[in-house]
């Protein structure tokens, strides 16, 4: 089963929300201050085994190379992948996109 997770962004500057936890979802969801992403349960093929959350950005070897708000510009590059957040109509084909890269889901 997947291990529910989150990571949230200020969305004022696009940086990451030091400690954040599954404590503060609440207030992070009800708050305009915050971007609140879900880890996919996916992770990538490098021997690290990165963890996938929705924004991340995979190249076409399956290896996570950055997210869409502090490396927004890796998109310029076609091959990379953006994970699409859950319950969005692109999540299907995303997650089949990047298995396709070899990612896997955690055990």
């Amino acid at each position: 089963m997947r291990e529910i997770k989150f990571r949230a962004w200020w969305k004022d500057t696009n940086k990451p929300v030091a400690d954040f936890n599954t404590e503060y979802i609440i207030d992070a969801c009800n708050s305009n201050g915050f971007i609140v992403e879900q880890f996919t349960g996916l992770r990538d093929k490098t021997k690290d085994l990165t963890e996938i959350y929705e924004s991340d950005i995979i190249d076409a070897n399956g290896a996570v190379k950055g997210n869409a708000h502090e490396n927004g510009n890796l998109l310029k590059d076609k091959t990379n992948l953006l994970i699409q957040g859950f319950g969005t109509k692109d999540w299907e084909a995303t997650n089949k996109a990047a298995m396709d890269r070899g990612c896997e889901y955690s055990e």
